[in-house]
């Protein structure tokens, strides 16, 4: 036996339908955004902390040595130098938040040192090429160095998820 429905048992129509699946898709996105947002700036601020970190972990190892001549990546990880949050899963290459290499090398005649950050992201890169710059000899964006006091653009982090960074310092 069918029962006849009322009129005010009808289902939904096609129209409300789509209405509710657009509205749920343009939440999802935004959410989608939000997430890479949020995690950005995770990142970032994971990178700031651990760069400078790193920085003073290196000049206490060296304070001895009084020369940065023979550091390397491997040095510094056997040496137990490298903050944790940039070692590669099984602890054998520094990596930074995006999982690009990070070098680390003797200049100036091994009186300095550098630590280059690679396959950084435009948005963070602009944050990082800023990042405590009166603290550190130079920063060099995508090789061209940064004035102290100067704002960093995308003039300098020309590329969307691969520039480079070198910080120097002594």
């Amino acid at each position: 036996m069918k029962r006849q429905l009322k009129k005010t048992e009808r289902g939904f129509t096609v129209v409300e339908v789509l209405i509710v699946l657009v509205v749920g898709l343009l939440i999802v996105i935004n959410a989608g955004k939000l997430s890479d947002w949020l995690f950005g700036t995770a990142k970032l601020a994971s990178t700031e902390q651990s760069l400078a970190a790193f920085r003073v972990n290196i000049q206490h190892a060296y304070t001895d040595v009084r020369s940065y001549a023979s550091i390397s990546n491997d040095e510094l990880i056997s040496a137990l130098v490298v903050p944790p949050t940039m070692l590669n899963g099984d602890g054998t290459a520094i990596v930074d938040a995006w999982n690009g290499d990070v070098t680390v090398a003797s200049a100036d005649d091994g009186r300095s040192f550098t630590i280059e950050l690679t396959l950084v992201p435009q948005s963070e890169c602009v944050k990082l090429g800023a990042f405590q710059i009166d603290t550190w000899e130079s920063i060099t964006v995508n090789g061209t160095e940064i004035d102290r006091g100067s704002i960093v653009t995308t003039d300098q982090c020309t590329n969307e998820t691969e520039n480079t960074i070198v910080y120097k310092s002594h």
